[in-house]
């Protein structure tokens, strides 16, 4: 735990990781929240997963399209006000879920909510590299920050599901309108750890792209592929967040839907904290390879579990699968693109998984409209082997595109 603590020796280190998950608490809640808000109010599995996917591919569009702007002005100048409109389309849609409100205003909140969320994963991590300078902590701190990540999704679904069941079907989504409010005014209001415009370019673009006037990330060797991987990983997200609130419903367990959740993501989280004690000799790109194609295996092995225990128990091995790919493929975009490009590559990551997540959590709820709760499993383990099937596709591509990275490995 050394490294930890070295890490949050990093002057503005400390604040600025707690402000970050204050505000991911939150919008780790959201996707949960609406699925669950939605089936108590409307009683439709597929309208809740519709709208969010409606939000999970708004968040993704609104990430990516603000990358750019991050990157040419400042975080806090761009994504402050962002965030204030974000907040205030996210209460709307409690507000207007809680007077059942016809469905197309629900779709417009929910949208108008996503454009403007960002990802401030994402903006936490190009903070990380600034802080540090981009030398050996970037990799824990891409650790930490991942494991960060998933204290989020192993209370905010618990919490979501609690505040829903003993308050009122529209608390879980009151909560993340008050934690990402906070959240986001506090992170965006550190100055120390933001990485400075100007510097950002003079000191950190490659040899010949001075002004910052290289391809998109998008554009640069190997980060399309990558992009279509998280694309998998985010669909296995969204099936595996439908399917554990169907199945624990149909098990007569529905309160425990959030702990089950909340199992995975501790299994995630801790092997997150893991991954980042160790030293690899392996490069990104393997790692990435592998630890994909062991995510996918294990999420495609979801379909054996036949209790709420057994889920939760099979679960917490399934999520120490996760963290370590979302690690890698960070680690992999920051040695893809140059560091002027870093917040639109990490941006990328984050989007595809989102996009990935929209996709999964409506087929996921559609089938388990029309076929009960073993549809909604079924899609989970196919979302699996799909992604052990992509990460094998792809690898001979991305090992040429390390070969010729223009970035630094974390």
């Amino acid at each position: 735990m050394r490294r930890y603590r070295a890490l949050m020796a990093v002057p503005g280190g400390a604040a600025l990781s707690l402000s970050c998950l204050v505000a991911r608490f939150g919008l780790g809640m959201v996707s949960f929240a609406i699925v669950l808000a939605i089936r108590a109010v409307y009683g439709s599995y597929g309208l809740g997963g519709a709208l969010s996917a409606v939000n999970g591919v708004a968040v993704a569009v609104g990430t990516a399209l603000l990358a750019g702007p991050v990157d040419r002005f400042g975080q806090r100048r761009v994504m402050a006000p962002c965030a204030a409109v974000s907040v205030a389309s996210l209460a709307s849609l409690a507000v207007l879920t809680q007077m059942r409100a016809p469905v197309g205003w629900l779709f417009v909140a929910t949208a108008l909510a996503g454009l403007t969320a960002g990802s401030p994963g994402a903006l936490a991590r190009a903070r990380w590299v600034y802080v540090t300078g981009g030398d050996s902590r970037v990799g824990t701190a891409l650790s930490w920050e991942a494991t960060l990540e998933e204290i989020t999704f192993v209370f905010g679904p618990a919490v979501a599901t609690a505040l829903a069941t003993a308050v009122s079907p529209t608390a879980g989504l009151a909560a993340p309108v008050a934690l990402i409010a906070v959240g986001s005014a506090w992170f965006y209001s550190l100055k120390r750890s933001e990485p400075p415009v100007a510097e950002r370019r003079r000191d950190l673009s490659p040899p010949g792209d001075q002004r910052g006037r290289g391809p998109a990330a998008l554009a640069r060797p190997g980060v399309a592929l990558l992009v279509v991987v998280c694309f998998v990983v985010g669909l296995a997200f969204g099936a595996i967040n439908v399917s554990t609130i169907a199945s624990s419903e149909a098990w007569g367990a529905k309160a425990l839907t959030g702990v089950v959740a909340g199992v995975i993501s501790l299994g995630s989280g801790i092997g997150g904290l893991v991954w980042g004690t160790r030293t690899w000799r392996r490069d990104a790109r393997s790692l990435f390879t592998v630890s994909s194609l062991v995510m996918g295996l294990a999420v495609a092995s979801l379909w054996f579990p036949a209790a709420p225990w057994q889920r939760a128990a099979w679960g917490f091995f399934v999520g120490s699968t996760f963290a370590p790919t979302m690690i890698s493929a960070n680690a992999l975009v920051g040695g893809l693109v140059p560091r002027e490009r870093l917040t639109q590559g990490l941006s990328f990551v984050a989007a595809a998984i989102g996009v990935g997540a929209a996709v999964g959590a409506p087929i996921a709820g559609h089938l388990v409209d029309l076929g009960g709760y073993r549809a909604g499993i079924a899609a989970e383990a196919a979302a699996g082997g799909l992604l052990a099937l992509a990460s094998l596709l792809t690898a001979p591509a991305l090992r040429r595109a390390w070969a010729t990275r223009p970035g630094a490995e974390f």
